[in-house]
């Protein structure tokens, strides 16, 4: 909230920050997002999205605010980590969207998202790569691997990724 009260426009949290979306943080985050609303701002926050039936989940970042609002998923992994979180051939686990689009309209800027295990690779960067980005946003939680070399190599990747594009990078990581 210091943030907002700073006058960010946006504030993004790092991926999975929140845990899974649950009935029980409703009113919190609406007190959130009626703050970020009467600044005009948005706020992401990485979270586990459940489906209704509660056998997979999209590793994304929810909207509270102005442009994303009440939890909307605003953008989710395209290809979450393989084997801990995507399960191959099973219908439980992170859902996986290979084809989706990295980029969102935020407060009038195209941002390309980046979510976790996605900063290693290239291809779900086609709109990053493709120049249509003003800024690259990565979101991660980085704490099983903090102070390792798989922190570091992460780190390297992610601004590697931003400086092919020419654009700037922000990352959202907790340690």
């Amino acid at each position: 909230m210091r943030e907002l009260a700073n006058g960010a426009q946006v504030v993004i949290l790092p991926e999975s920050i929140s845990g899974s979306s649950r009935r029980s943080q409703q009113a919190l985050w609406q007190r959130v997002s009626d703050a970020a609303r009467q600044r005009g701002a948005t706020i992401l926050v990485g979270e586990e999205s459940w489906n209704p039936a509660r056998t997979s989940f999209r590793n994304a970042l929810v909207g509270y605010g102005m442009e994303h609002d009440h939890g909307a998923v605003a953008v989710s992994s395209k290809v979450p980590m393989p084997v801990g979180d995507w399960k191959f051939g099973l219908e439980e686990g992170a859902e996986t969207d290979i084809f989706g689009n990295d980029l969102v309209e935020l407060h009038g800027r195209r941002v390309a998202f980046s979510m976790c295990y996605e900063d290693f690779l290239l291809w779900p960067h086609r709109g990053l790569l493709g120049g249509n980005a003003a800024l690259m946003v990565s979101a991660t939680n980085q704490w099983p691997s903090s102070g390792t070399s798989a922190e570091i190599a992460q780190d390297r990747s992610r601004a590697a990724l931003a400086r092919l594009a020419g654009v700037p990078l922000l990352t959202a990581k907790n340690r």
